[in-house]
């Protein structure tokens, strides 16, 4: 009976010691999985993160730029077009904007130049530095009277040459500058410049409702 006891005993410790390192099997386990899941989590963070934001840097495009050309240049008078031209713009260059129309010398010809139309343009875009170069082609009207059309010259050819910088704001990649150029041809120079022209910037102020 003893001996029976004692095989017993044996028994019943063997089975401890192999439950005992299963158990300590499955913990080293969890410990190195849960590790190995920590350690890869920044990755997966940073991965992802830097997912988002190649998604949230928008890219320049000819479409964007046309759409601002259009609403820009085409008016009936003198800032009718606002509200139009408004969300192509930050709120730095569109209050920019609004104080150049609110100029005497813009305002003197307000009623005289209107029946602005956007014809077309010609944009080469700089995507690594978000700016544009347009050649504008649009057409106005004259009136020799304030908003008078019984001598008016009707549809007048005119073109603008305008540098757009842009820069995101809100998700949008909106323009943030606007400078009238000129461009100077490079057909006889060595020029690092696309075969379209060096811009230089234009120093004479421009009536705006002469040019726009």
């Amino acid at each position: 009976m003893k001996m029976l006891d004692m095989e017993k005993l044996k028994r019943v410790k063997l089975m401890g010691l192999v439950v005992g390192a299963v158990l300590l099997l499955l913990i080293g386990y969890g410990v190195g999985a849960s590790g190995k899941n920590t350690s890869s989590n920044p990755s997966s963070k940073e991965n992802k993160t830097t997912t988002i934001k190649s998604e949230k840097t928008k890219e320049l495009t000819q479409k964007q730029v046309k759409n601002f050309l259009v609403s820009y240049y085409t008016k009936k008078d003198l800032s009718e077009n606002r509200n139009r031209y408004k969300e192509y713009m930050t709120d730095a260059m569109y209050n920019q904007e609004v104080s150049i129309e609110e100029e005497a010398t813009n305002q003197a010809y307000k009623g005289y130049v209107v029946d602005f139309i956007f014809k077309d343009a010609e944009i080469y875009i700089d995507a690594k530095n978000k700016v544009a170069i347009a050649k504008v082609r649009y057409t106005n009207t004259l009136l020799a009277k304030k908003n008078n059309y019984e001598k008016a010259q009707k549809n007048v050819s005119n073109e603008s040459t305008l540098r757009l910088t842009y820069a995101q704001q809100n998700n949008k990649l909106l323009v943030n500058k606007k400078e009238s150029i000129l461009l100077v041809s490079n057909a006889e120079s060595n020029s690092d410049y696309p075969d379209y022209g060096t811009a230089t910037t234009n120093n004479t102020t421009e009536n705006a409702d002469k040019t726009k």
